[in-house]
């Protein structure tokens, strides 16, 4: 499954897409510590793998918005080359399924 991200368009063109894979379990987990690094900067914390494929829970610091979401799951694009869904632990129907710790 593929998701289309929009990138920066260049001069004299439309909106440039480019297809990239969503993160499974494995790449989330190998990259967990940078994760946590680079949600922290946006005012995410607690991560942890939800239920949907991609998908990481996480608490959302007081003051921040989607904006800072979006901003997260952008930066953790292009860092990983996948897709990066985050949904917020106070949303309706969000469900942790296991912390985001580093692989072993």
């Amino acid at each position: 499954m593929y998701a289309r991200l929009p990138l920066t368009p260049s001069s004299g063109s439309n909106l440039i897409t480019m297809e990239r894979p969503l993160a499974d379990d494995d790449a989330l987990r190998q990259h967990g510590t940078v994760l946590r690094v680079l949600a922290e900067e946006h005012g995410l914390m607690d991560l942890a793998l939800g239920d949907g494929q991609a998908e990481i829970i996480a608490t959302v610091a007081p003051g921040r918005t989607y904006i800072d979401v979006a901003r997260f799951e952008l930066a953790a694009a292009d860092l990983l080359g996948v897709v990066v869904h985050v949904t917020p632990s106070s949303a309706p129907g969000a469900h942790v399924r296991a912390p985001l710790a580093a692989a072993a």
